[in-house]
């Protein structure tokens, strides 16, 4: 079973844009019909999913094409995504210090 994008965007609450965007880079593969229409495959709707839970993670568009990309050729990118993951762990904890310090600093100067 195939969607249209639209319908695509209506199962998975993404805009017709951002899947449209996805497919241009390649993070999405979709058939284009004799009448133009792209045509996802049902599966779309995981892939989409994973797109958005990793974005939410911290990764980039450049790097969750990478993972896709290592899915894709049957390697198991668990290695791969873990070193990601540590070092978007790192970056957080070190913003985590940054705004702690501002913290800090704002409260003194609300009690100066």
């Amino acid at each position: 079973m195939t969607l249209r994008i639209g319908r695509l965007a209506e199962v998975t609450g993404e805009t017709v844009k951002t899947l449209r965007y996805w497919t241009a880079l390649g993070l999405l593969e979709a058939e284009r019909g004799e009448n133009g229409y792209r045509y996802y495959r049902e599966d779309t709707t995981q892939r989409t999913a994973f797109i958005r839970s990793a974005q939410a993670f911290g990764f980039t568009l450049s790097e969750i094409h990478d993972i896709l990309a290592l899915r894709a050729s049957g390697v198991l990118p668990c290695e791969h995504v873990r070193t990601r993951l540590e070092s978007h762990l790192a970056t957080v904890r070190a913003r985590i210090v940054e705004l702690e310090a501002l913290e800090g600093d704002l409260e003194e100067r609300l009690t100066w």
